[in-house]
């Protein structure tokens, strides 16, 4: 018999829909970029609510930890512990 256990955290941190940390850095990324590119503060913050609504209806029904298992799918970030993405074919000669 299963008995939850309230010692582990089964469930991400949410904070207004967005997962922590990875949904926050690219949001984060997005208002830096902005801020970068746009001369205007209300251009920056405007693509960053942009980016953040996208990301949203992107996630919207994925399993937690979606970006990151997407950038290194596409092999932009390694995760520790999981093989990569990319196929190997073992020939010895």
């Amino acid at each position: 018999m299963w008995k939850p256990c309230p010692v582990v955290f089964d469930v991400p941190l949410t904070l207004i829909g967005f997962e922590y940390p990875d949904d926050f850095f690219v949001i984060l990324g997005f208002l830096i970029t902005g801020g970068i590119v746009f001369d205007s503060p209300l251009y920056g913050i405007g693509l960053t609510a942009l980016g953040a609504a996208t990301l949203y209806l992107v996630k919207r029904g994925k399993a937690p930890g979606q970006v990151f298992h997407t950038l290194h799918r596409f092999e932009c970030w390694r995760l520790s512990g999981v093989l990569s993405p990319r196929s190997y074919r073992y020939d010895p000669w």
